[in-house]
């Protein structure tokens, strides 16, 4: 059996987007299908310019009532001030994820299956 190995990704956090319309609201403004995306699941995207330019490159991940985004860390304000632009009437929050969740690669073993 292959040991399971982690590494925490100290340049990366997680924003959390969730609501009642999360879904249509980023289907409308990223550039993977979001809506299809189940608790669990990731898809690679980006959120483009009016002009069609790279903006932000992140994982997504569907999660219970919301999505989660995977992005360096660096470019967490920006990435939510941005978002926020485009929010108007959805019934959307767009906020960080609490400080003590991190982000982690996991190879070898059962790294897919690793819950928690």
């Amino acid at each position: 059996m292959t040991n399971t190995s982690f590494a925490a990704l100290t340049d990366r956090i997680l924003v959390r987007v969730s609501g009642d319309d999360a879904g249509q609201f980023l289907q409308g403004l990223v550039t993977c299908d979001v809506e299809h995306l189940e608790p669990g699941q990731a898809a690679f995207g980006a959120l483009l310019s009016p002009q069609g330019k790279v903006l932000f490159d992140f994982f997504i991940i569907g999660s219970i009532g919301g999505y989660l985004i995977d992005l360096a860390a660096s470019l967490e304000t920006d990435f939510i001030r941005r978002l926020s632009f485009y929010k108007l009437r959805s019934r959307v929050e767009i906020g960080p994820m609490d400080k003590r969740t991190s982000v982690h690669a996991a190879w070898g073993g059962d790294a897919g299956i690793v819950d928690g």
